[in-house]
């Protein structure tokens, strides 16, 4: 759990959040979008149906760079 937290509040870390939730703004419009290319990124592979609902409320909620 601390390593977790650690990450999580690690000011480098943030701060390349950011950098990515920039990078999916610059290169994908429409949260759908932005969530297909994240995946496409980090994963892969495209969003499930249930992955891209649930994501999308997340970035809702919170925002990109949180998500990310």
């Amino acid at each position: 759990p601390v390593q977790a937290l650690t990450l999580m509040n690690n000011a480098f870390v943030i701060r390349q959040a950011g950098f990515l939730a920039a990078r999916l703004e610059r290169e994908a419009t429409g949260r759908d979008a932005q969530i297909e290319r994240a995946y496409r990124l980090l994963f892969g592979r495209d969003a499930t149906t249930p992955e891209r609902e649930r994501d999308r409320r997340f970035i809702e909620r919170h925002s990109l760079a949180a998500y990310t």
